[in-house]
């Protein structure tokens, strides 16, 4: 902006504030927040690797599934809500919220709500990471029904001269849970009127029936993946289902769980394969290194391979040879990668409201959860419209891009589909999602109005 100038505005979130001339507080707050978010916006990828590296430890991937969302920074304009509701300044809000840093993990089973939660918890001490508190709402949920697991830690960050202690939340919350979240917000919260108390009762009761849901389908993941009792084979003996059961015990330390060996049986069993064969093939380190090696340097992620991984490589280089096994070691990891981003996009898509009406109507009446910018972004995300600072990272929605996005998803026309744009456009511009910056195309508000300073 120009020197000189007496009053001048300063947008960030499509919250308007004067400069420091007119209001040196919020001014102070603004720059304060410009730092942190920038410093955020570094750590969080930090964090999310940590978090999807802690995961592969769940167990196997063929039966063990979570999610990691996007990760949401508080936006300037919901910190200042929150400043107005528990009588603090804004820069005591930015210091205080315990989610200025939100993640969101979706697990498909609740039992691996809790075992993620221990191993996040572990890793995150083991590397440093201060554990504030843990809010368990599984064990005991909000009036209201909500079940999840929060996780709220500190995380240091330090760039040059700039550093800062921030603060993480981590929601944890089955596949069910989530659905539940979302139908609540859906259902309770997409008209003007406060939800009649009966439909708040009914909507506890369906958090109860899904609880459950969840028992239920836990009970039958256990039952499947049962360790299997093994044998140890005679001289010469082919595989059966004890044989590879002794086999894998052996090599590994642990009984293998029932449902492998079955697919194994149902795979090679026909094949006249020995038992000692195996047990030999298993005991070749340098090859079993090469199997670890290829899986881990196939893709970005670069994790490590599960137990039951290695069994079925080294089943296939008996029968098709080592150079086969090592190149499917490496087809699987980017198989499972594509599955992954597969699996987000989908995910993204079908967290967009699936009429242009529940659309303007999420948009006009948000769930109170602190996160509805976050659903701005992740629906500008699954249309293809969410940008990000090319200084810093920060998210950044367009109301315009994303209302013509969201035209073309409805397949809206005509009149229907003007009005339907310049609703969008105008729910979006008053949310406290980042537009991007007026004077520096390709930055958000904060780095345009930081960048603006220095011009």
């Amino acid at each position: 902006m120009a020197h000189g100038h007496k009053i001048a505005a300063i947008v960030q979130g499509g919250y308007v504030i004067q400069d420091s001339e007119s209001n040196p507080g919020e001014k102070r707050a603004l720059d304060l927040y410009s730092q942190r978010e920038r410093l955020a916006s570094i750590a969080v990828s930090d964090v999310h690797g940590r978090i999807t590296a802690t995961l592969r430890a769940l167990g196997d991937p063929d039966l063990v599934r979570a999610t990691v969302e996007p990760c949401r920074i508080k936006s300037f304009a919901r910190l200042k809500q929150k400043a107005e509701r528990f009588g603090w300044t804004v820069e005591e809000a930015i210091n205080k919220a315990q989610d200025f840093i939100g993640f969101r993990l979706v697990c498909d089973n609740l039992q691996d709500v809790q075992r993620a939660c221990e191993l996040i918890r572990e890793s995150l001490t083991r590397d440093g990471y201060k554990i504030r508190k843990v809010d368990d709402y599984v064990t005991q949920p909000k009036k209201d029904g909500y079940r999840a697991v929060h996780v709220v830690f500190e995380v240091p960050v330090k760039v040059g001269a700039a550093s800062a202690t921030l603060n993480c939340e981590l929601q944890i919350r089955s596949r069910l849970q989530h659905t539940w979240a979302h139908l609540s917000r859906t259902d309770l919260y997409s008209s003007e009127t406060q939800p009649q108390r009966q439909a708040v009762s009914e909507m506890r009761r369906l958090s109860e029936l899904l609880c459950k849901a969840d028992s239920v389908a836990d009970r039958i993941r256990d039952r499947i993946a049962r360790p299997r009792r093994g044998r140890k084979p005679i001289a010469g003996q082919t595989l059966t289902a004890a044989t590879l059961a002794f086999v894998y015990r052996r090599r590994f330390g642990q009984a293998p769980p029932d449902y492998l060996v079955q697919s194994i049986l149902r795979d090679y069993g026909h094949l006249a394969i020995r038992a000692d064969g195996l047990e030999a093939a298993l005991a070749d380190d340098p090859f079993i290194s090469q199997l670890k090696g290829a899986y881990r340097g196939a893709t970005r992620f670069e994790w490590d391979a599960e137990p039951e991984q290695i069994f079925r490589w080294v089943l296939h280089s008996m029968v098709s040879g080592t150079k086969s096994a090592i190149a499917t070691a490496a087809r699987d990891s980017r198989a499972e990668a594509d599955d992954i981003e597969r699996i987000g996009r989908s995910e993204a898509l079908s967290s967009v409201p699936q009429t242009a009406t529940s659309f303007l109507d999420e948009l006009e009446h948000p769930d109170d959860d602190g996160d509805f910018e976050g659903d701005i972004e992740q629906w500008a995300s699954a249309l293809g419209v969410l940008e990000h600072c090319s200084a810093c990272g920060q998210e950044i929605v367009d109301a315009y891009e994303l209302a013509d996005a969201a035209v073309r998803h409805f397949k809206l026309r005509g009149q229907k589909a003007e009005r339907f744009r310049e609703n969008v456009r105008e729910r979006v511009s008053n949310s406290a999602v980042d537009p991007g910056g007026w004077n520096h195309s390709g930055l958000c508000s904060g780095c345009d109005y930081m960048f603006s300073k220095d011009d």
